[in-house]
């Protein structure tokens, strides 16, 4: 079955070239646009964490797409915190209710110590 049925279904092979054609204009357009290291890491960790969204964040205008990409991985490692059995009630309840004090702060960075397992069990 798999791809081979596709030459079964024509109008179905042809809308998924055009689909293929499609993500790689979005992909290229994504790509020039004049990015620092940060937002490097941040559309290199979403096309790790989910190539779906990723596809679909990446056809969002200049306007969202790099606040919507932040903005998923966010909730994509709140997600993981609350989803890991590996860490208990009491820590996930510490560090979920109290991210959004963290956030406010100055110079606040996923990487400090409060945060630095959300980065390892999001993004390793």
């Amino acid at each position: 079955m798999g791809v081979l049925s596709l030459l079964y279904r024509p109008s179905e092979f042809l809308a998924l070239l055009k689909l293929k054609k499609k993500i790689q204009e979005w992909k290229q357009r994504s790509a020039m646009q004049e990015r620092d290291a940060d937002w490097e890491f941040c559309y290199d960790m979403l096309n790790k964490v989910s190539r779906s969204f990723a596809i679909v964040i990446e056809q969002l205008g200049d306007e969202l797409r790099n606040a919507i990409c932040v903005f998923y991985l966010v909730l994509r490692g709140l997600d993981t915190v609350e989803d890991d059995m590996a860490i208990d009630a009491e820590t996930k309840a510490r560090l979920l209710l109290s991210f959004h004090e963290s956030i406010e702060c100055e110079g606040f960075t996923l990487s400090c110590k409060l945060f630095t397992h959300i980065l390892y069990f999001c993004f390793d």
